[in-house]
């Protein structure tokens, strides 16, 4: 995990925040995840399929981010939150 990172943690915050594995790790670093964001910060999501959208953007609506952003090719989305 690399929030326990101390590069990673004690850096500050960050404006874009990258993410490309599978849903459930991402559904379960939206809490840490959003903690590294500044103020206007967003979070990219993707790798995700189709079906797995709802279930990883409900975590971060769930921390308090918004959907501001997404991308479909084929069968992947790719969420932008913030």
């Amino acid at each position: 995990n690399g929030f326990q990172d101390s590069r990673i943690r004690d850096a500050g915050y960050y404006d874009i925040v990258c993410a490309n594995i599978l849903a459930r790790p991402l559904r379960g670093m939206a809490h840490d995840l959003t903690n590294t964001l500044s103020e206007d910060g967003v979070v990219i999501l993707s790798g995700l399929l189709a079906h797995q959208e709802q279930f990883v953007l409900s975590a971060y609506r769930e921390v308090g981010l918004s959907l501001v952003n997404r991308f479909k090719v084929e069968n992947w989305t790719t969420l932008v939150v913030g």
